[in-house]
């Protein structure tokens, strides 16, 4: 099955360290483990992942979700024996498994579709879960000014890299892009980002429970509406980001969420 390019919208920003301050001993837990994690490629410079920070923003939108329609129009993607749909064997609970869909639809293909289309919770639809493709892209955050002195010293008649570095970086750069979205899936992702813009998250480095206390600000968001767009500008060389999204196109956006949040209830309360 071939897809076509129909829209991109892209979000960049910053995640900005507020403090300096190493807080010891605090050991991970499921209750309070950081939201987000700093690694170190193999120089030595820190990074973000991008898929923890797709699911930092994931966890945003579940808990949106749930707090404005309950609990069954989110699923809980981080445990799998509570997602919307479910691999494996079935069980004798409330699931609904792949395998089963699949005895059912009898090898129709588009009815299949359908089914799972049909099961899949809000948020999956757009983040995605093991059996339907995200829409989403976060790429890594890396620091948008690194500084780290490098030193070559010899081991064993071998040469080593040596790096020492100060501090964590005051900033990260975000770049999410979000493909061929509907306008009510961009609103959703509006709606929580801008739920995790208004809090402070935790950095941690990974090692010796070093928490630093961050946000996510200075964004920005652009777009392209039609694959001739991006065709124009991969031909004329340009930056393929798009245009400034405006006021009116957010609040398009925002309508369409509620409309979409408004049909699903109904639909939910009438079965």
């Amino acid at each position: 099955m071939s897809i076509r390019f129909q829209s991109r919208v892209v979000l960049s920003g910053y995640v900005s360290c507020k403090s300096d301050a190493k807080q010891h001993g605090q050991t991970e837990s499921r209750r309070n483990s950081p939201d987000l994690y700093v690694l170190k490629d193999l120089t030595g410079m820190p990074y973000i992942s991008g898929s923890n920070f797709k699911n930092f923003l994931r966890r945003q939108v579940e808990s949106l979700i749930k707090e404005t329609l309950g609990p069954g129009f989110s699923c809980d993607s981080f445990n799998r024996d509570k997602a919307c749909l479910r691999l494996g064997e079935s069980r004798a609970d409330e699931g609904v498994y792949l395998k089963d869909l699949l005895a059912r639809c009898g090898g129709n293909e588009e009815r299949l579709l359908s089914e799972i289309e049909k099961h899949t919770c809000i948020t999956c639809k757009l983040f995605g879960s093991q059996i339907v493709e995200s829409q989403i892209t976060a790429d890594d955050l890396k620091p948008s000014i690194w500084s780290a002195q490098v030193k070559l010293r010899k081991k064993n008649d071998l040469l080593e890299q040596e790096i020492s570095e100060s501090t964590v970086p005051e900033k990260f750069m975000i770049r999410v892009v979000l493909n061929n979205c509907e306008a009510w899936q961009r609103g959703l992702f509006i709606m929580g980002l801008s739920r995790a813009q208004n809090k402070l998250i935790t950095l941690s480095t990974g090692r010796k429970s070093e928490q630093y206390i961050a946000a996510i600000d200075d964004l920005s968001v652009r777009s392209l509406e039609s694959a001739r767009d991006l065709y124009s500008r991969l031909a004329n060389l340009e930056a393929t980001d798009g245009e400034e999204v405006t006021t009116e196109q957010l609040q398009f956006w925002i309508s369409s969420l509620r409309d979409f949040l408004k049909k699903a209830a109904s639909f939910a309360l009438a079965s």
